[in-house]
């Protein structure tokens, strides 16, 4: 199922310097909160010392955000990748939210059934059933004893 509405947003910013400033990535945080993004990238030449690629480097954002570190030849295939991301993660989040309202309704009717149960009502209504319940038996019987016993039948008994 693809999304025909915003499924999420991807900050991006760019920064084309030959030297890696801390500040970047701080500033792209900043920006993520101001635009409610979950997803971001950063397009630059430099990658701080600690990066373990040369291409591409994610980072680990402790507040639940994604970031990824793009040299500017791979920014297009980033920017699919977060795409994705973010479609499958708000399909994920919708399948979340529609199980916790099934499970929602699932405790609201086994509250209502425990009431129910637990109500003059309940009783009542047993008694219904074993009235009708019994009126069925006491039919059944009267019709089994007027039964003619049938030649043709060899089922049937007298």
């Amino acid at each position: 199922m693809r999304c025909n509405h915003i499924c999420g947003v991807i900050t991006t910013s760019n920064k084309y310097t030959q030297k890696w400033e801390g500040d970047f990535l701080s500033q792209l945080t900043r920006d993520m909160k101001d635009d409610g993004s979950r997803f971001g990238i950063l397009v630059t030449k430099a990658f701080p010392r600690e990066a373990l690629s040369s291409k591409a480097y994610p980072v680990d954002v402790d507040d639940g955000r994604t970031i990824i570190l793009v040299k500017p030849e791979y920014a297009s295939l980033a920017y699919f990748g977060m795409r994705e991301a973010a479609i499958h993660w708000f399909e994920a989040r919708n399948a979340l939210k529609r199980k916790e309202e099934e499970v929602e309704e699932s405790e609201r009717t086994f509250r209502a059934l425990v009431t129910w149960i637990n109500g003059d009502e309940f009783e009542e209504t047993i008694g219904h059933i074993a009235s009708a319940s019994k009126a069925v038996e006491d039919t059944r019987r009267q019709l089994n004893s007027t039964k003619q016993p049938n030649s043709r039948n060899p089922l049937i008994r007298a």
